[in-house]
């Protein structure tokens, strides 16, 4: 995650000269999800109004909600067959790529700005994952073509959604959106970032977090396994050895 996109977006929200940022007005319906045993995927809701819309008819207004689960640091290798064997024969490290990825909006976000100023936001899916700074064009080509296999194999599993008719308008001020998520995300903090776009340019912008966090014996577990690893080894360990020495017990009587 980009913590320059959160400084920008916290002055947006708090510059005191811009009127525009004062127009947006965006919550969660629930910031809190809890992981058990018995979870399969839930919902949320974004929705929001734009508060002091001018009368000479300015705009359009658009929006784009960003929702990024906590980065990863992920190493996507390519297996090819050796003399018979698969094996690991080239590998790309990917940094800071959001273990979950949902980007709804209003309009299609493609047409909203280019793909250098959505590099900034991390609106789009061709431009998650990309390096910050300079890039070495001799690794673009091999480096691309890994991000978009991770990039595929994240959106199979539901982790990265692309919906750009997702924001919905009730009138001209309120809008919403649903963001599904699904059972396979991981426990952390979320970050949803809701942009207000007027004629191609950000004009407001809102960030609001999302707490995902496993509850009952599974958070206990984790908990423990996390904060004290070799407690937890331990009594592994001897939970292992009861149950084989019962299963022996049982066996050997019969």
């Amino acid at each position: 995650m980009r913590p320059l996109i959160y400084l920008f977006t916290l002055l947006l929200v708090l510059a005191p000269t811009g009127a525009a940022a004062q127009r947006l007005v965006a919550d969660l319906s629930d910031h809190h999800i809890s992981l058990t045993s018995s979870f399969t995927g839930t919902e949320i809701i974004v929705f929001g109004t734009i508060e002091d819309l001018p009368e000479d008819g300015t705009g359009p207004f658009d929006i784009a909600v960003v929702v990024q689960g906590p980065p990863e640091t992920i190493a996507v290798r390519r297996k090819e067959r050796i003399a018979g064997i698969w094996m690991n024969t080239q590998s790309v490290t990917i940094e800071d790529l959001p273990s979950f990825y949902y980007v709804a909006s209003s309009s299609p976000f493609y047409e909203l700005m280019s793909a250098s100023r959505r590099n900034s936001y991390d609106i789009g899916t061709d431009v998650l994952g990309l390096p910050d700074g300079p890039f070495d064009p001799a690794q673009s080509e091999r480096f691309e073509q890994f991000r978009a296999a991770m990039i595929g194999l994240m959106t199979e599993e539901g982790l990265v959604v692309e919906n750009q008719q997702g924001v919905r308008f009730r009138g001209e001020h309120l809008f919403r959106a649903r963001i599904p998520i699904p059972a396979t995300v991981q426990e952390g903090t979320y970050n949803v970032t809701v942009f207000l776009f007027e004629n191609e340019s950000v004009i407001g912008a809102q960030n609001a977090l999302l707490t995902i966090d496993k509850v009952g014996i599974e958070g206990r577990l984790a908990t423990l396994a996390y904060e004290f690893p070799f407690i937890y080894g331990f009594m592994a360990l001897f939970m292992a050895l009861i149950v084989g020495l019962g299963a022996n017990f049982i066996f050997r009587g019969n």
